[in-house]
């Protein structure tokens, strides 16, 4: 059984799509059950043969016991990674099943009202497995556990049940990681839908690899004069991209308050085995803050040509500074030195003369 949860945002292209899903359902009961988990994601890294141990904390946050079941099952994003797929049957044909290793000592528990406990699991990694990427999800989900005859004719009705995923991505040592910078855009459309003065950026990259990865960046904003202006940070919240899969990242915030001029935004990037990320678009801002793109190119890119301008001005202003400075102290040697030899010249007439008078 396959269930696709869309977490594509259709307010904002700015959202950066997070790995974490919470999902509501509704049933035939009265009252609501609060239901909390933490954490919605655990990355581990082990090798062949190894058993991981991993915990996640249920919070009951109503007034009521809950009896909280706990199932699991693989994940999946799609290829354009908006939209999370979770196996609940055991898939032989999906590569990076975990779920057939998840170990669950129990699989339901009760939880009594503005309570916790924790649910212990086990990941058992056999000695054959592959190095590459594995995902699975622990899904746990709140029921009414009425322990009356009172009880349950007073929560009967309608009520509202809430199911959470706990994300579990699992890299077995040696795993191949190969990340490539697809793409790199400037997005026109500002909050307000207009191209005025707020583009920002999305950075598209290709997982070629086998195991997931969490690329990071910065956009450089340059201006003609060669300075940096803005700095946008690409992927803070270190959101995967799943092996074999595209996956576009948002820029955090927008270029905002630019006067007109032509601007250079320079990626640089870097996925976590090294791999540099780099590109570079020129743009500009007229009068009115439209912005149009000039130029776009993807690969590597020498910053400091861009900056070249800037740096030489400092040093025309520097070495202007060190010839004025010069000139300032030659004139003054100069007329020191002038100074010295005529008061030195009067000196000798004057003393000359005396001397002969007193003869």
């Amino acid at each position: 059984m396959m269930m696709m949860i869309n977490i594509n945002n259709s307010l904002t292209k700015k959202t950066i799509l997070t790995m974490a899903a919470l999902l509501m359902m509704i049933i035939n009961i009265n009252a609501t059950f609060a239901l909390g988990a933490s954490p919605l994601k655990m990355e581990y890294a082990s090798l062949p043969g190894q058993t991981i141990n991993g915990q996640l904390t249920v919070y009951n946050t109503s007034d009521v016991t809950q009896k909280i079941i706990i199932t699991k099952s693989d994940f999946d994003m799609d290829e354009n990674q908006e939209n999370m797929l979770f196996l609940n049957d055991e898939d032989e044909s999906y590569a990076y099943s975990l779920q057939q290793w998840i170990i669950l000592p129990q699989e339901d528990i009760i939880v009594g009202p503005k309570e916790k406990s924790v649910i212990p699991y086990q990941i058992a990694i056999p000695v054959e497995a592959r190095a590459q990427g594995y995902y699975g999800a622990l899904f746990v989900r709140s029921e009414p556990a009425p322990t009356s005859k009172e009880n349950e004719q007073e929560n009967s009705g309608v009520k509202i049940v809430t199911q959470i995923a706990h994300l579990v991505l699992l890299e077995v040592e040696g795993s191949i990681k190969d990340v490539s910078l697809k793409d790199f855009n400037i997005d026109l459309s500002a909050i307000d839908g207009s191209n005025t003065k707020t583009p920002f950026f999305d950075v598209v990259v290709y997982n070629q690899g086998n195991v997931h990865s969490a690329p990071e960046g910065v956009v450089e904003i340059i201006n003609s004069e060669g300075e940096t202006v803005d700095e946008l940070q690409i992927n803070i919240a270190h959101n995967n991209v799943l092996p074999q899969k595209t996956k576009t990242y948002f820029s955090e915030g927008y270029v905002k308050d630019l006067p007109a001029g032509t601007y250079y935004a320079v990626l640089d990037g870097k996925a976590e085995n090294g791999q540099q990320l780099q590109g570079k678009i020129t743009f500009t801002i007229d009068r009115q803050g439209k912005v149009e793109m000039i130029d776009k190119y993807i690969g590597a890119i020498d910053i400091s040509s861009l900056k070249g301008t800037a740096q030489n001005k400092y040093v025309i202003f520097q070495t202007a500074l060190a010839i004025l400075a010069i000139f300032i102290f030659t004139i003054a040697f100069v007329a020191i030195g002038r100074y010295c030899i005529v008061s030195s010249k009067t000196f000798s007439k004057k003393s000359f003369y005396k001397f002969f008078r007193k003869k």
